[in-house]
């Protein structure tokens, strides 16, 4: 009986124990990911300020070259170097909703993993719960049949708490 009470304790705490484990690695888990995607924002951020550099460099190398050709900046060469910045604005947009959108996976990756630990530490109690009342349950911890001191409807006060009762039904 002793045998069996100490192993569902160290069972229980060992389900216990395992949920607060992983709950720890899963706030671990979830901080890298947090890292990680700011990381990811700045590296995004640091190739958005490179790109829209050489843009501005190969804007102004175009500029150049319609001056050096003798050709003026209106009209056509105009509308070419306006469509540069067109397109350099659009590939900006898209680099920067590409690296948020990546960003924000990651992140929610993280929740996901601390999610997944509270669910298994939650298990693990009621793992812990569940083994002990099967143990119990067949090691008689729930008996109530062996001693009982709730009063029996059946039964009537004993005869020396009746002096002075009249009552015909317990007689």
């Amino acid at each position: 009986m002793a045998a069996a009470t100490a192993l569902t304790a160290v069972a229980g705490g060992a389900d216990i124990l395992s949920g607060i484990f992983g709950m720890s690695a899963a706030d671990a888990y979830a901080s890298s990911l947090r890292s990680r995607a700011d990381l990811l924002k700045l590296e995004n951020e640091a190739d958005i300020a490179r790109y829209a550099e050489e843009t501005r460099g190969f804007k102004a190398e175009q500029a150049v070259r319609f001056l050096k050709s003798g050709v003026a900046l209106e009209g056509s060469p105009l509308e070419i170097l306006d469509e540069t910045t067109r397109v350099a604005s659009e590939n900006i947009a898209a680099m920067r909703s590409k690296g948020e959108a990546e960003a924000r996976a990651l992140r929610a990756q993280g929740r996901e993993a601390k999610s997944a630990a509270r669910v298994s530490f939650i298990r693990g109690i009621a793992g812990a719960a569940e083994r002990t009342v099967r143990v119990g349950d067949k090691a008689g911890w729930w008996d109530t049949k062996a001693e009982t001191t709730a009063p029996r409807p059946d039964v009537g006060p004993s005869p020396a708490s009746r002096t002075g009762f009249e009552n015909e039904r317990y007689r």
